[in-house]
């Protein structure tokens, strides 16, 4: 029963409200859904989806050109450090890196035969890659060679983020949240107390952390995880949250099935957020990048959609593009 529940969630990961058809042109290919958004500073950004997408931005977003990842399957995740060296993960195992900013993407291999789902870079040499089985890889040479700190569990872990460069969580199904002080030496199971699938983590510092995943929930802890919280918000409904983020202690935003909501008071409450110029009604929003310290957010979701809040996740406005 647990691997059938993990095919489906991690075929809804991949496939969230059906995948649209696409040709082999450019032109079709950044058409399609988009799975995650990374923001290095205002005018450099990436956005990755299906059919091995990965759009670029070098003007904060006024225009996007597509980059060749010579892969036509769905890329995840996507993690730049500096405006040059960034990686995105896949189907496959899919690992791709980029040393010039995107305009030559290279495959980076891996011995596990395994989903990638999620990753995450604290420089250009040490990153973290998730995926099926309860799997955390690691590498401290840029992804030349991979180790492994954690196989062999029945979850899929869906996202993973650090605070620093020891501490992080890794997220997945069965409510699974996994820390570790020690850079991943070592990972532990914290109880989560819920069996929710979590799509996503975002560390504020070493003690502030949060988690979002199926059916609205929403988790946090202020301990380090010693201890997590259930959090109520405002959206009645049992619609997935696929992806959280928060700019500085106070500012922060869910995205989901259909919705999208900010806090401006460090999660104590919660409020839908207004698109100016377009309904999110029926459309999923998938992933969230926070640039600097402007209240400049980036989200992308379904049909290409990518749109910009500058007042810290308040008001959001469509990209046409």
């Amino acid at each position: 029963m647990k691997k059938n529940l993990g095919l489906f969630c991690l075929f809804l990961f991949f496939s969230i409200a059906g995948l649209s058809f696409a040709q082999s042109s450019p032109k079709a290919i950044i058409k399609d859904n988009l799975f995650s958004v990374d923001f290095i500073n205002p005018n450099q950004g990436w956005a990755v989806g299906y059919y091995g997408t990965i759009l670029h931005t070098a003007d904060g977003g006024k225009t996007w050109t597509y980059q060749s990842s010579g892969t036509k399957t769905s890329l995840n995740d996507v993690d730049f450090v500096d405006p040059n060296n960034g990686w995105v993960v896949g189907y496959g195992p899919t690992i791709l890196h980029t040393t010039d900013g995107g305009k030559t993407w290279n495959k980076q291999k891996i011995d596990e035969d395994i989903f990638l789902t999620a990753c995450h870079f604290i420089n250009e040499k040490k990153g973290w890659v998730v995926g099926e089985w309860g799997t955390i890889l690691f590498t401290e040479d840029g992804g030349n060679t991979w180790t492994s700190q954690l196989s062999g569990g029945d979850a899929i872990l869906y996202d993973i983020c650090f605070a620093d460069e020891m501490n992080g969580w890794a997220v997945g199904e069965f409510g699974t949240i996994y820390h570790t002080t020690d850079g991943g030496k070592k990972w532990e199971l914290q109880p989560s107390g819920v069996e929710h699938v979590l799509f996503s983590c975002t560390a504020i510092d070493n003690n502030n952390v949060w988690c979002v995943g199926i059916e609205s929930v929403v988790l946090r802890t202020k301990n380090g995880g010693n201890t997590w919280e259930r959090v109520v918000t405002p959206h009645v409904g049992r619609e997935p949250f696929y992806h959280i983020a928060f700019l500085d202690y106070q500012h922060g935003v869910i995205c989901g099935q259909s919705v999208a909501m900010y806090t401006e008071d460090g999660g104590e409450s919660w409020k839908p957020c207004n698109f100016s110029n377009g309904t999110i009604n029926y459309l999923w929003l998938h992933g969230i990048s926070p640039v600097g310290n402007d209240g400049i957010l980036w989200m992308v979701g379904e049909k290409r959609s990518i749109f910009i809040s500058t007042n810290q996740g308040k008001e959001w406005e469509k990209i046409d593009w």
